[in-house]
């Protein structure tokens, strides 16, 4: 009986642990989640029990936990096939749970004395319990890198379509049509869609800063909210940005490439002097072994 039950823990607990790593890999490296919406999933139908306990807590908590949860959801745009904030928590808490029983279903802890068993299956919780969340900021920090890069060239496009006389939506247009997938692309889709729904231009463009939560494109967004409120020339100040997002990202780089240096030392004295070292003397001492 006991075998059974252990056999059925660790079933269940290497499928769940499984289907969660398969469904990321998919996600990452298959799917382009710029132009997908979310996916009513195995994985979503095995949290949606948790996360409507979650969602019916109100625990003060737990609130605040989903709102830090939905302001990185923001940022990544979809996650693990549309997860929302409740779900990512209860993906959390079951993983939490279900690593630490695959761990004890192998048999591995019962050879450990029982405090160090103890130890591992808390760190072993605490690693499955931390694993989405971490995924999910690595991948709004990516996003938001590839916003960053890319923001320039799209301002570069909107400048050339306003001085050729369109509005700033159909210049939107015309950036849709022209500009690569990615992080800009699907920001400006919504930026779209909202006026499609009677949304000012000045507020969906701040809608645009708070998903994105960049100081260079919230300040360029400002300024061109405010430029259509008091009705200047976008033209100007899409250019200016533009020049100012490059020369800000080569000063990055250029001090990028001077902390190259610093960081390079430790590696050249641990990893690499040892081996010049070894080949210069260790010819010589083995000599002077001989000798004396």
């Amino acid at each position: 009986m006991k075998l059974l039950l252990i056999t059925c823990c660790a079933g269940v607990s290497i499928a769940y642990v499984a289907y969660v790593f398969a469904a990321w890999l998919i996600r990452q490296f298959v799917l382009d989640e710029y132009d997908c919406e979310r996916h009513h999933g195995l994985l979503i139908w095995l949290l949606t029990p948790a996360a409507n306990i979650i969602r019916a807590s109100g625990n003060h908590m737990v609130m605040d936990k989903l709102k830090e949860i939905r302001r990185s959801l923001l940022k990544a745009y979809i996650f693990m096939g549309g997860l929302d904030a409740a779900e990512v928590y209860a993906l959390q808490w079951t993983s939490g749970a279900l690593l630490p029983i695959m761990l004890w279903s192998t048999g591995v802890t019962a050879r450990l004395p029982a405090a160090l068993a103890a130890i591992v299956m808390g760190v072993i919780a605490a690693c499955g319990y931390a694993t989405p969340i971490v995924l999910l900021n690595q991948k709004a920090r990516l996003r938001q890198n590839l916003f960053r890069r890319q923001f320039p060239n799209a301002l570069d496009i909107l400048t050339v379509a306003v001085d050729a006389g369109l509005d700033l939506r159909s210049a939107t247009d015309a950036l849709l049509a022209l500009f690569l997938p990615g992080p800009v692309r699907q920001e400006m889709s919504r930026f779209q869609h909202e006026l499609k729904l009677g949304i000012p231009a000045s507020q969906a463009l701040h809608n645009i800063a708070v998903r994105i939560d960049l100081p260079e494109a919230t300040a360029v967004l400002s300024a061109v909210s405010q430029s259509l409120v008091l009705g200047t020339r976008v033209s100007d100040i899409l250019r200016e940005s533009s020049a100012e997002l490059r020369r800000k990202r080569l000063l990055a780089a250029s001090e990028e490439a001077k902390k190259a240096t610093v960081k390079m030392t430790m590696p050249v004295i641990l990893l690499i002097m040892p081996g010049i070292f070894l080949v210069i003397l260790g010819p010589i001492i083995a000599d002077l072994l001989k000798t004396f």
